[in-house]
């Protein structure tokens, strides 16, 4: 919010550290903001394929989800420990096809203990759950039917098929946290 408040131009294109645009992507921003000028939109979602361990996903529920990253100056992120999210409470929110790179970790390893301390930290800001391993279960075996299978994400291989084990992990691992409480 620091860096938003300090923004000079119409609109903010804010990229996390491991985000990126393709040159080809970048090249069409001119462009694409100049179109946007007279546009009522505040928010813009722009499409995001997240690659792990070099291998840019194709299908499943991180090949081509929409993120808020262009807005208005006068947006806010909600305060939270993770995950932070843009405030679009009143917001006319657009879709654009600019597409953003995303690549997660370096390694499985890396990427499985950054799961973990984000299941810690989402898990210490609620409350205790009694029958949180049941629901921890539930939500995994979920993630796994909705990504490896509806969104045919088995389509895309090993590299892949570890990724969504290490999120269904990190799914039913936030729920049994909740149960230790």
């Amino acid at each position: 919010n620091a860096a938003i408040e300090r923004a000079s131009g119409a609109w903010v294109l804010l990229l996390d550290a491991d985000e990126w645009l393709t040159q080809t992507e970048a090249e069409k921003l001119p462009q694409a903001l100049r179109a946007m000028s007279a546009s009522t939109k505040n928010i813009y979602r722009l499409l995001r394929r997240t690659h792990f361990l070099g291998l840019p996903m194709r299908f499943g529920g991180f090949a081509n989800e929409r993120v808020a990253r262009l807005f208005r100056p006068n947006i806010r992120y909600y305060h939270q420990p993770v995950h932070e999210q843009l405030d679009i409470r009143g917001a006319s929110v657009g879709h654009w096809k600019i597409e953003i790179e995303h690549d997660t970790a370096r390694s499985a390893i890396e990427y499985q203990r950054k799961l973990e301390k984000y299941a810690r930290i989402w898990a210490s800001s609620r409350p205790a759950l009694e029958l949180g391993t049941l629901w921890g279960i539930a939500s995994a075996s979920a993630y796994l039917i909705r990504n490896l299978i509806l969104r045919i994400g088995f389509l895309d291989g090993p590299k892949a098929w570890q990724f969504h084990w290490l999120h269904a992990r990190y799914s039913f691992l936030k729920y049994r946290l909740l149960a230790k409480r």
